[in-house]
């Protein structure tokens, strides 16, 4: 999910570009954020391992524009990797997602591949998508779907047990400009808590105020649950 609008990667919130993780087995987690720019959006996002090593999402959003018109979208998603991050250094694995508007009408599917590798004893990651996603686009006559292409680049450095530096850059076929990202997370409980902090803009303007938009994330995350 790109935050410069609703339905992109769908990836390790609120960064875009997903990591090649998922939530330990038989444990859950909540991510959820707040996004202000040019829109206000509203993200929960809970996620559970129960079935086959995979993540399965179940969330939504609320969305305000700036005409104060309000949205809602709700979001099924699947993930699945093959390996460890961490203890085999590399990951590799796709996710789908089924996105609805207002709850009722199909607005997109998508679906994308994911990879990520580990550096200097697991300190440093670099992560990449690549997707597609099938939006409907209604018309006079009937509505249509129309493919749209995303890629995303991202890096994460460990800096010490309570802080985490993020960077990330991404884009749409839709979008006139690729955009990036920069953030800090912060460890309140390592591997149980967390905050994320994020300020983004676009590449053609990086630093016009009206393109612009900052993030706050928090996630839990459970033991395992049985």
């Amino acid at each position: 999910m790109f935050l410069v609008g609703v339905g992109v990667l769908y990836a390790a919130r609120p960064m875009n570009t997903d990591d090649g993780r998922i939530v330990d087995t038989n444990s859950c987690q909540l991510e959820s954020w707040i996004k202000h720019g040019q829109d206000s959006e509203f993200w929960a996002m809970p996620a559970c391992n129960f079935l086959l090593d995979s993540e399965i999402t179940l969330g939504g959003n609320i969305t305000r524009e700036s005409q104060m018109d309000t949205k809602a979208y709700m979001v099924l998603a699947l993930k699945k990797i093959f390996f460890d991050l961490e203890n085999d250094g590399f990951s590799y694995g796709f996710a789908l997602g089924n996105v609805q508007k207002n709850l009722k009408d199909n607005d997109s599917v998508y679906g994308y591949l994911l990879f990520s590798k580990a550096y200097r004893e697991n300190r440093l990651f670099l992560h990449s998508n690549l997707g597609v996603r099938a939006q409907v686009l209604p018309t006079q006559r009937a509505a249509t779907r129309s493919k749209i292409y995303n890629l995303g680049l991202g890096i994460e450095y460990d800096v010490n047990e309570y802080i985490w530096l993020m960077a990330e850059t991404f884009y749409e076929s839709s979008l006139p400009t690729p955009a990036y990202q920069l953030g800090i997370r912060i460890w309140l409980a390592r591997d149980m808590l967390q905050i994320d902090c994020t300020y983004g803009n676009d590449f053609l303007t990086p630093f016009n105020a009206s393109n612009s938009f900052v993030s706050l994330g928090l996630r839990v995350l459970s033991q395992q649950l049985f």
